[in-house]
């Protein structure tokens, strides 16, 4: 005759001797036999209110180059804005001498050019590095697309 396994008996053995190989292993790990003991957490200890100074004194420091760094790109940034602003106002006067108007996009860019640079400087005015770098990057953006449209 032969036993027939009621449905999921394997599946169980299987579950069970995985659950004794996994206590075999703590016994080796552990042979007293108790429960397996884990390294006792370090206790934190605050730092030290010279040590909290001189971590704020390294961040401003962290800061303030920062900030010295994306003004002189506001500077070189802000020559190449001038340049494109005149450039496009330039053509404006031309175009409207000719009777035509400038391009829509091209007015849009100067546009927003103007208002990123404005936004950068105040944000670096107001020692926020990751506002200024952000709008340095978009005013960029629009400057490069003025450059562009005249072949600079």
């Amino acid at each position: 005759m032969t036993q027939t396994l009621a449905p999921g008996g394997a599946k169980k053995r299987s579950a069970r001797g995985l659950q004794g190989q996994k206590a075999a292993q703590n016994e080796q790990a552990n042979p007293a036999g108790g429960p397996v003991e884990q390294a006792p957490a370090e206790a934190v200890v605050p730092p030290s209110p010279a040590a909290q100074a001189a971590q704020a004194a390294a961040a401003e420091a962290a800061v303030a180059k920062e900030l010295e760094e994306l003004g002189d790109r506001m500077t070189m940034l802000g020559g190449r804005a001038t340049a494109m602003r005149d450039s496009v106002e330039n053509l404006r006067q031309r175009q409207a001498r000719a009777g035509y108007s400038l391009r829509p996009d091209i007015s849009a860019s100067l546009s927003r050019m103007e208002e990123y640079m404005g936004k950068a400087d105040a944000a670096i005015n107001s020692r926020n590095p990751e506002g200024a770098k952000k709008y340095l990057d978009l005013a960029e953006q629009e400057t490069e697309k003025l450059e562009k449209f005249f072949g600079r």
